[in-house]
């Protein structure tokens, strides 16, 4: 008699998939990937298990990740094979250009409040200290000083400042003529005395 001995020594076969990239938007967080399981075969009974990586359907944060598979057949003969997966963020789009004021209205002695509206970019808004940011680019009520203001896209990109000043109100000196008022009997409109323009009410 003799024994006829059968040994498998012949590792699995297993493809994993190529590698997977994925470019996104700028500021994203990541992006949800889904991918095949690798295929495999073997001579006898085999299973495949992930050992390292992120499974399919979850989502895969920027930079690279790599997925490794390992098959094992019922004689533990294994075969490994890996891929990864990129997710790559698009470059930061050009910030914000400085907001342009197209109307500065200066504070005058009978309105001491100016205002100041700025040309306006669909998806921007506008700040005029540098935290509250608002859609308008009106602001109103503004005392007399120095005002800066912002502009923020829809990424939290602030721009350079622009500078608005709003002048402290003159009073308009009014000039006067003299006259003789030592007159006996006599009356004198006292708007005789003034020239050039004034308010007469």
């Amino acid at each position: 008699s003799f024994t006829v001995t059968v040994t498998d020594n012949e590792n699995p076969v297993i493809t994993c998939v190529e590698n997977i990239k994925y470019n996104v938007e700028y500021n994203s967080m990541g992006l949800v990937v889904n991918f095949e399981t690798p295929g495999f075969s073997d001579n006898c009974s085999a299973t495949i298990e992930q050992t390292d990586g992120l499974e399919s359907g979850i989502e895969y944060p920027i930079g690279i990740t790599t997925n490794t598979f390992v098959v094992t057949d019922s004689n533990g003969n294994t075969s490994t094979c890996s891929f990864t997966v990129t997710v790559e963020e698009d470059p930061a789009p050009t910030p914000p250009e400085a907001p342009v004021a197209v109307e500065i209205i200066q504070p005058t002695c009978p309105v001491p409040t100016g205002s100041v509206s700025l040309e306006t970019v669909n998806g921007f808004t506008y700040s005029i200290n540098g935290e509250d940011y608002q859609e308008s680019g009106f602001f109103n009520n503004l005392e007399s000083g120095i005002y800066t203001f912002t502009a923020q896209d829809s990424f939290g990109q602030i721009s350079d400042v622009t500078t608005v000043t709003l002048d402290v109100p003159q009073a308009v000196e009014i000039q006067t003529t003299t006259v003789d008022l030592c007159i006996e009997d006599s009356t004198f409109d006292l708007f005789n005395l003034l020239s050039g323009e004034y308010d007469d009410t």
